[in-house]
């Protein structure tokens, strides 16, 4: 009968204990809604944001206002209570740059005699834009968070 060096039977503890190091432990929510501005999906390309507990994940809004969240790449967020914002498309304008570009151009189709083109009105009202003046709260708890949000006054 062969007998195994005493080193070889300790291995498997080893690397057990070391993995217990591995890996986070922090308990996750995977959190997915859609989110509208006055009965219509937000446009596609904002973006949504749950700030939180020192931790931020992000989604992009898709076409009919669905958003998943992400974290760390990940499409999961540690649980607790978060504020949400949105952040615009790319975009150098702000809201009121934005409004008079609208107006500029619909008066000068009007000039022409011709129907103004329907604008995309991606500007939400400001408060949804910061953080610090976000009246949205929500927590994420274990499991899946299906959370719809309405972006109204």
């Amino acid at each position: 009968m062969t007998r195994c060096p005493t080193i070889t039977r300790w291995i498997p503890l080893a690397l057990a204990v070391a993995c217990l190091g591995c890996g986070d432990s922090t308990p996750v929510g995977y959190v997915s809604g859609k989110i509208e501005h006055g009965g219509k999906p937000v446009p596609a390309g904002n973006k949504v944001f749950f700030e939180g507990s020192g931790y931020l994940a992000a989604g992009v809004i898709q076409k009919d206002g669905a958003y998943t969240l992400n974290y760390k790449g990940l499409p999961e967020i540690p649980l607790g209570d978060y504020v949400v914002f949105v952040g615009p498309p790319t975009s150098y304008m702000n809201e009121d740059e934005f409004r008079a570009l609208q107006k500029k151009v619909a008066a000068e189709y009007r000039q022409r005699g011709e129907k103004p083109p329907p604008f995309p009105d991606w500007v939400l009202p400001a408060k949804f834009y910061r953080s610090t003046t976000s009246p949205l709260r929500e927590t994420v708890e274990s499991g899946d968070n299906v959370i719809n949000l309405s972006l109204d006054d």
